[in-house]
């Protein structure tokens, strides 16, 4: 079980940087394998810095992963970690699955600390011409939203290897719609020539508690598959 350390190192965090594993055999077969995920603290100024804080790995259906895209279900732990050491289970996420592009589905988000405990959802509405996602809490009222225009070059042509090609910028608001943070998508050129890994940056609000933080990272990781995983398959199934 997460100590009271572990706790306040979530607590003291700024802000995460999501880093996607790249798979070099799956970016050139096109036969789509679990997501792994690293997760690193940010500094001040929004850079990656320091050791890996969690680390992931999703479990589905192989044939949904083929077929589904990221519109399939699945589960994934994410375990506290001390450099490369693993300190154990810290959230458990858990997707639904869905065979509509305008349905992107649902994450139940639980913290397992002291018991497992549903502390929130993931939920991406259908939307026009924009890219959305809502977190809500326990008894499913909205906590915050992300949103991100969806006529982005980062959007509309990803492939490219100028900058404003390889970024997708995003404002999470309050509950009451206030903009209070930014979040923001990244590939590297060259990286995506030999893998289909994203990288995800996200600074928490002041006085983020250590749920709200938890429902935020869990957020990374929906952004990633209701908008981005299926790009990737359009991508290789063009070349």
């Amino acid at each position: 079980q997460m100590c009271i350390r572990d706790r306040r190192r979530v607590h003291g965090l700024n802000g995460v940087y999501l880093s996607q594993k790249p798979n070099v055999l799956e970016k050139f077969t096109g036969f789509e394998l679990e997501n792994k995920y690293r997760f690193f603290p940010i500094d001040q100024n929004g850079n990656k810095g320091g050791n890996m804080i969690f680390k992931a790995k999703e479990n589905s259906d192989a044939i949904a992963r083929q077929f589904l895209g990221g519109g399939r279900a699945f589960h994934m732990y994410l375990k506290l970690t001390s450099g490369q050491m693993e300190l154990g289970d810290f959230l458990l996420l858990q997707k639904t699955s869905t065979c509509c592009r305008f349905d992107r589905g649902e994450m139940q988000v639980t913290l397992l600390e002291g018991g497992p405990r549903i502390i929130g959802f993931i939920y991406g509405p259908c939307t026009c011409c924009e890219l959305q996602l809502q977190i809500l809490d326990i008894n499913r009222q909205v906590r915050f939203t992300i949103r991100g225009g969806g006529c982005q070059c980062g959007i509309l042509c990803p492939g490219c290897p100028c900058e404003p090609c390889r970024v997708v910028d995003f404002t999470l608001y309050d509950a009451v719609g206030n903009p209070i943070s930014t979040m923001r998508r990244r590939t590297d050129f060259l990286a995506q020539l030999i893998s289909n890994a994203d990288d995800f940056i996200l600074g928490f609000p002041a006085g983020t508690s250590v749920e709200d933080k938890c429902l935020l990272i869990s957020s990374l990781i929906m952004m990633d598959y209701a908008y981005f995983e299926d790009q990737h398959r359009n991508n290789y199934e063009s070349r």
